[in-house]
């Protein structure tokens, strides 16, 4: 603030309020300037505790970071740079962009262009004020009074630029030190010997400060330097505040300058023997320092300048000249912590070791009457080292982009993150979420046992009277009550409603969803909350319709699944679809046997393991288009099979079932052991089977291959990698041992464990990038859903770091599971993760991440011992919640919704 200032009296740290006027009393500046800077203070600490350090408001999110072509219209890829209209906040600084301008053609970042090396870029706001006057800005002046300037101004800046980063960086990361640190070095400043006097107009006895004029010294830095040594500084005793409008040129002797003026008065004005400053606005939004000459002559308006080997042009970006008070111009640091720089009467610096940037400076009030400068200093009156007072620059990421080269050479930028934190207004903060009834079962033409329940909350309040409609997204699939599906939440926020299965839909996959959504004041489904999603099956033991292609049943076919289980379990003989034993005196001696004889002529085949001890030496490799049946059921609930020599079993069927095997690898194997059990079907169920294989090895040891549904209940598989669900593959998990689960492996034939920690910076981007596909678009998100529930389980991993980009869960709910170790991930967009336990134990008690979990929709609550990484994506934007210790609230809440509303604040 190069402005003619008294002093600076604002200090943080004195907690003012406000500024009161007396009546009869003198109207200084520095009391009107301390109410400004008092209120700038307010809002500025103010909007940081709403909105954080940086961010942008939902209606009017400024600062996007678009792909365009030349032209300015939107392009993915594109040719250039767009930055958006809108607000932005950042350190509570309010920046607005008053329309979408390209990057190049920035109001205040003169030309700057963009880079043409191929990589990815880092996207960045740097924002300061920058002071105005009547020499920037005419319009301040007013003319009625004759020409004298009143006020200064100070304008919010703004620029945005870029770095380039590595391939992994993201937006969690911080920006580079290098940009963002505030300058180091500090400095002190004294009075020699203050010695005070009775008269205002005498000099002070013995030294101290000795002009007759009360002054504000400003000392700013010249050239900045990463240590004093490289520095060098300029003064003045008026604050800098002394420049004119840098009109021309004399074209017959290029020293002679012309100004607008050459000052208000002698001692605000120019004289022989000045050093000046040659600036435009260039120098000052750029942070660059200007040209200093020294006047040999001042003439009427043409001040004659001793170049001093620099080459002297006008500019034509608002030039002006600066007087500055200093006798030798731009003056050198002061080298050792004990050595003063004296600058006039008295008034001395001394400058201590650290980095300093162009535009650093102090501001030193001097008094006559005291004889002294006001200064820090300590309780000996000794002076103390300050830090610069300004210029301050604020910094937020905007967004990260790659520069890449296309097939005809042709460089595009390609958007991969967009870093701003965006905020709803404070009364568009209700949400609406899960609180009951998903994952239910019914015949059809039944009532499902419990209602579908959803919240609406403004925070940690219920809203009551809010309207929430529930819909059938699979049609004539069954009818809801209240009749057309809309729902009013009672005094603790609750909406209810219930569903009467119809008849069985086809290609539904024996299941349906029911959708609840949350209405506008109009009655219309509100695009700023998402839906929840609840899950309904027709399927699954006696309660589930089944629906039979075979022709030769012994009696009336069986209406249940559990009914034709049953019946297929029971028969016997070599006819079509009977039951076959097998062991040394069974229908065949061995599994394998039993398949090659009977893929050719039967389809539904059911096959018992007799009881006793079998060992299998020879592999099963069942190929999806040359060998399978439509049903292949095994059982052996008093067999035991060791897989000796044979080191694969791949069973391929439109629909497997197993029960009560036990199946052991062989443990003389150990670490090297290779087993590997493949299952390919369009159903898979699995019930009170046994599996175990030893060792560390990377091989899986039972992957359920095919896209479609599992179902596995009451089963125990312990092994290193025991269990791959591969992509596709949906259904329900319930009170199973498992000691490795693995969700989405993109390739399990060429399986590669997944390391423990997750969620690496490619993860990070790419399931983001999942996660906001427009389900319109071409890639969309998939319709699975899994259920896992009841289980103990080791580790669970979603490895979508190998998932293709359009094959995510949809829905995913995670219930009352024990969690054995640490690193757990878990990937839907609708998540939910309620009430588990996590058992991880560092043995260290150091703080450890046991679990990543990322959502579109995300609700976590009644989880204990529970520490993780939440990353949620409301409202179709990306934002991180890192570390929360969730067994902090559990327990401690009143209700879902106020432990709903910790999980969800944006950090």
């Amino acid at each position: 603030m190069k402005g003619d200032f008294s002093k600076d009296t604002f200090k943080k740290k004195k907690h003012f309020h406000d500024v009161r006027m007396q009546q009869g009393r003198v109207m200084l500046d520095t009391d009107w300037n301390e109410q400004a800077d008092i209120t700038i203070n307010r809002i500025e600490t103010g909007t940081i505790d709403i909105i954080g350090d940086t961010g942008a408001p939902f209606h009017y999110a400024g600062f996007e970071i678009i792909a365009v072509n030349n032209t300015g219209i939107p392009t993915n890829p594109g040719t250039n740079i767009q930055i958006s209209e809108g607000r932005f906040y950042v350190d509570g600084m309010m920046c607005e962009n008053d329309a979408g301008v390209l990057f190049a053609d920035q109001p205040d970042f003169d030309k700057t262009l963009l880079p043409t090396a191929p990589g990815r870029y880092i996207f960045y706001l740097d924002a300061w004020l920058l002071h105005i006057s009547v020499l920037e800005d005419p319009a301040i002046r007013e003319v009625a009074l004759g020409g004298p300037d009143t006020t200064t101004r100070s304008k919010t800046t703004w620029q945005v630029k870029y770095i380039t980063v590595n391939n992994t960086s993201t937006c969690v990361d911080a920006l580079p030190a290098a940009i963002t640190s505030q300058s180091t070095g500090q400095l002190k400043a004294r009075a020699e010997l203050p010695a005070g006097t009775d008269n205002p107009c005498g000099l002070a006895a013995g030294g101290g400060y000795r002009r007759l004029e009360n002054q504000l010294y400003r000392v700013e830095i010249h050239k900045g330097g990463a240590s004093r040594a490289n520095a060098t500084f300029k003064w003045s005793r008026d604050n800098g505040s002394v420049a004119v409008k840098w009109e021309s040129i004399d074209a017959s002797n290029a020293n002679n300058l012309i100004v607008s003026s050459t000052g208000r008065d002698e001692l605000l004005g120019f004289r022989t023997g000045d050093w000046i400053e040659l600036i435009d606005d260039t120098t000052d939004l750029l942070g660059l320092p200007g040209i200093m000459v020294q006047l040999t002559k001042v003439d009427d308006n043409v001040l004659t300048i001793n170049p001093g080997g620099n080459t002297i042009t006008l500019s034509n970006k608002n030039p002006r000249i600066r007087r500055w008070d200093s006798s030798t111009g731009e003056i050198a640091l002061n080298t050792n912590n004990n050595t003063w720089v004296p600058l006039e009467e008295g008034v001395e610096v001394n400058f201590k070791e650290g980095t300093f940037k162009t535009g650093d400076y102090w501001l030193i009030p001097a008094r006559t009457v005291t004889a002294d400068i006001e200064w820090p200093k300590d309780n000996a009156g000794v002076s103390l080292d300050q830090p610069p007072q300004g210029i301050r620059h604020h910094f937020a990421k905007l967004a990260i982009l790659d520069l890449v080269t296309g097939a005809s050479g042709i460089i595009n930028w390609v958007p991969v993150s967009d870093c701003r934190p965006i905020f709803p207004p404070l009364t568009e903060l209700v949400s609406l979420y899960y609180v009951g009834g998903d994952g239910q079962e019914a015949m059809p033409g039944k009532l499902l046992p419990n209602t579908f329940k959803v919240g609406v909350a403004n925070g940690q309040w219920a809203v009551s009277g809010a309207r929430v409609k529930f819909e059938i997204i699979a049609p004539g699939a069954g009818t809801l009550n209240p009749v057309g599906g809309i729902a009013i939440t009672n005094g603790e926020g609750i909406a209810e409603c219930q569903l009467t299965l119809g008849t069985m839909p086809p290609n539904v996959n024996f299941s349906l969803q029911v959708k609840a959504s949350l209405l506008d004041a109009a009655g219309n489904i509100s695009a700023r909350h998402l839906p929840v999603i609840f899950n309904a099956s027709f399927s699954m033991a006696e309660n589930v319709s089944y629906k039979s292609n075979c022709d030769n049943w012994t009696g009336t076919a069986p209406d249940t699944v559990a009914k034709a289980l049953d019946e297929l379990c029971e028969r016997r003989g070599q006819s079509k679809g009977c039951s076959y034993t097998i062991g040394p005196k069974g229908d065949f001696k061995t599994l394998l046997e039993a398949i090659e004889k009977l893929f050719k002529k039967e389809k539904d085949v059911s096959l018992c393991f007799m009881p006793g001890d079998h060992i299998m030496d020879e592999e099963i490799i069942m190929l999806q288009k040359e060998m399978s049946f439509t049903t292949l059921k095994i059982t052996g609930f008093a067999a035991r099979l060791t897989m000796r020599k044979a080191k694969k079993m791949q069973l391929v069927a439109d629909k497997i079932i197993l029960q009560g095997l036990s199946v052991i690898a062989n443990p003389d194997n150990k670490d090297k052991d290779e087993t590997q059990i493949i299952l390919s079907a369009g159903e898979t169920i699995m019930d009170y089977c046994s599996w175990f294989k030893g060792g560390t090895s990377d091989s899986p040891f039972i992957v359920i291959l095919k896209e479609g549904l599992v179902y596995l209940k009451n089963n125990k598989i312990i092994a290193w990698f025991s269990l791959i669900l591969a992509n596709g593959v949906q259904g329900i998990i319930e009170s199973n041992l498992i000691s490795y689960l693995l969700l989405q492996n993109g390739n399990s034939f060429d399986f590669k464990p997944v390391p423990l920690i997750w969620l690496t910076t490619d993860a990070k981007t790419k399931i983001r990038s999942n996660l906001l596909q427009n389900p319109n678009d071409e890639i969309k998100m998939t319709d699975w859903s899994l259920v896992i529930r009841g289980n103990r389980i080791g580790i669970v991993l979603t490895d979508v770091n190998r998932a293709k980009p359009h094959e995510l869960y949809q829905n995913m709910i995670v219930s009352e599971n024990i969690f054995q170790f640490g690193a757990n991930s878990f990937a839907a967009k609708y998540l939910n993760i309620i009430n588990n336990q996590f058992l991880f134990e560092d043995p260290n008690h150091k703080p450890v991440v046991v679990s990543y979990i990322l959502g579109f929709n995300l609700v976590v609550m009644g989880n204990s011992s529970f520490t993780a990484k939440l990353h949620s994506v409301p409202t179709g934007l990306i934002n991180s919640i890192d570390a929360i210790d969730l067994s902090m609230i559990v327990g401690k809440g009143s209700g879902p919704a106020q432990i709903l509303n910790l999980v969800n604040v944006i950090a």
